[in-house]
């Protein structure tokens, strides 16, 4: 079984396809060009490190070099980095990313994880 990929400018690209992983991943581009990447995960009792290992090899299949730089955990209600910055309608961890050159954000389980990594190659 595969996992399709699509792009906002309609390309399409292919890959494996666990199994514990929804059929369709949508790729798309952020208000700050920042691609966004959603995952479903069809796992009981899916957890951070879990999550964490999933966004990064993603992370790692755009860029070798890929760079952690921020996350959210609503099951744990937590955030990294806690950073308590004037953002207006974002949180702090977020606008850290985005302003140190987050370009990719992998959603696990409409936002139960979420990843945001920088890459040198800007993919």
């Amino acid at each position: 079984m595969k996992l399709f990929v699509v792009l906002n400018d309609g390309i399409r690209s292919c890959y494996a396809k666990p199994s514990n992983i929804q059929d369709l991943t949508e790729l798309r581009t952020g208000p700050l060009l920042m691609k966004q990447i959603t995952l479903h995960i069809e796992q009981s009792g899916l957890d951070f490190a879990q999550a964490k290992r999933i966004a990064e090899q993603r992370a790692l299949d755009a860029d070798e070099n890929a760079m952690l730089l921020a996350w959210s955990s609503r099951d744990q209600g937590k955030v990294s980095p806690e950073v308590q910055e004037c953002t207006g309608d974002q949180p702090g961890w977020r606008a850290y990313a985005e302003s140190h050159g987050g370009n990719i954000e992998i959603d696990i389980n409409d936002g139960d994880y979420v990843f945001i990594y920088a890459t040198v190659n800007g993919d």
